[in-house]
């Protein structure tokens, strides 16, 4: 295996973790920060799920003929896309309104 993936998946894990250390130094984590941050690690994993089963070694499940049109490498784009149109609702807009204490 190349040692692209190995960087790249050690710098999301990094980015990850400064993330945590992040939250644990401030009181934590609320409201629109909370809910953006479970975006993007519940729709990063799902990418990579996808991956494996679309585009990855899971792809010898579905049939040659569905292999060769290109379909299966569909659902990763949209995911990230889908991610990000969320991101930016909740982050950009006023969509979420957090609760006054």
């Amino acid at each position: 295996m190349p040692a692209f993936p190995h960087y790249f998946f050690a710098g999301l894990a990094l980015l990850a973790a400064a993330g945590d250390v992040v939250m644990i130094a401030r009181p934590g984590v609320s409201g629109k920060n909370r809910i953006a941050r479970h975006l993007w690690r519940m729709c990063f994993a799902y990418f990579i799920a996808a991956g494996s089963l679309f585009t990855g070694p899971g792809a010898s499940a579905f049939p040659k003929a569905l292999q060769d049109t290109g379909l299966l490498s569909a659902p990763e784009p949209i995911i990230l896309i889908v991610m990000l149109f969320w991101l930016v609702r909740v982050l950009a807009t006023k969509w979420y309104k957090e609760e006054p204490s």
